[in-house]
């Protein structure tokens, strides 16, 4: 093999076991299927220095050599980033597979180069054992108006691992959330909702998918309730629509018909529990504490109590589940 002819990349602990197809899948991707595989019989992808089948699975510290016309149109994997916002990243845990954060209200998860994503691969950079493709990542939705607690993946077996638990049913998620109307008892919401892609809003109808969230009710005052939710499944929007649907609708979610709020709709991812069997059983996981102007909006709304007895009663709330 010439192997000036080759460029050579090292599978790191993030790459063992992966097919080969799939790595170069993500290398290439401009190329087809037909072509990748035409790659393979060709012999111009090769695992330390033998031609190798589509199949053939990689163990880290093995070799991957890549024709070089082939990697033409890719950009090179050693182009640095340029550090901007990741010092400012509000991160809550962290352990070899996860990273914890705290959202602000108005940042996108992804996309843009202000995303927490970007944020978190500055942040990642030089941290993280080198790897073929793995790229750490968001592991489930959060709104760009919704914030408080969301998880990243560090590592692959992580990312499968916080996959493989949110599609079981392991994790419970917990949301504060302020409601128009006066709510005195626990509400269970179970509806069938859908997606009108073109409005991009979400509607509880007699199709769609299952969506089940549990409210608890913490304190009302002045036709308002501050609420703990409870959900069970993840559907886009599925807090607003719901709690809309069932006639308390987020204060301020103009959208889904919430009343009039100076600062928009108050919603915050506050913590995931999980169950026996998860990977993050047993585990001392974070609470992401309510956002400054959170406080300040409850100290206005809420004046029969402090705002350290509601603060007091979130936090209760969880200790007791």
């Amino acid at each position: 093999m010439n192997s000036e002819k080759y460029a050579s990349f090292t599978a790191g602990s993030n790459d063992n076991g992966r097919r080969a197809d799939r790595i170069i899948r993500q290398f290439i991707p401009e190329r087809s299927l037909g072509g990748v595989y035409k790659a393979f019989r060709k012999g111009l992808i090769r695992i330390n220095g033998k031609k190798v089948s589509p199949d053939s699975k990689l163990m880290e510290g093995d070799s991957l050599e890549i024709y070089r016309t082939l990697l033409e149109e890719r950009p090179s994997p050693d182009e640095p980033l340029e550090p901007h916002r990741a010092e400012k990243l509000d991160i809550l845990y962290e352990d070899d597979d996860l990273l914890a954060l705290s959202k602000s209200r108005g940042t996108l998860v992804h996309g843009g180069e202000d995303s927490l994503e970007k944020e978190v691969s500055l942040y990642l950079k030089d941290k993280l054992p080198p790897s073929l493709v793995f790229k750490p990542g968001p592991l489930h939705r959060l709104d760009r108006n919704t914030s408080g607690l969301i998880y990243f993946s560090k590592s692959l077996s992580g990312a499968r691992d916080f996959s493989e638990n949110l599609r079981g049913g392991k994790f419970r998620k917990y949301y504060a959330a302020l409601l128009d109307g006066t709510l005195k008892r626990k509400a269970v919401w179970v509806d069938n909702l859908q997606r009108d892609g073109d409005r991009k809003v979400s509607f509880a109808g007699k199709n769609g998918e299952t969506a089940r969230s549990t409210c608890f009710p913490l304190r009302s005052e002045g036709n308002r309730t501050l609420a703990v939710i409870l959900i069970e499944t993840g559907r886009t929007h599925q807090i607003r629509v719901q709690a809309s649907h069932h006639g308390h609708p987020l204060s301020g979610d103009r959208k889904y018909g919430g009343s009039p709020l100076e600062e928009g709709y108050l919603l915050h991812s506050l913590k995931i529990e999980t169950e026996a069997g998860s990977a993050l059983y047993g585990k001392e996981l974070p609470e992401a504490p309510l956002p400054q102007q959170w406080k300040k909006t409850l100290g206005k709304l809420f004046t029969s109590v402090t705002l350290e007895q509601l603060m007091n009663e979130i936090h209760g709330f969880l200790e007791d589940q």
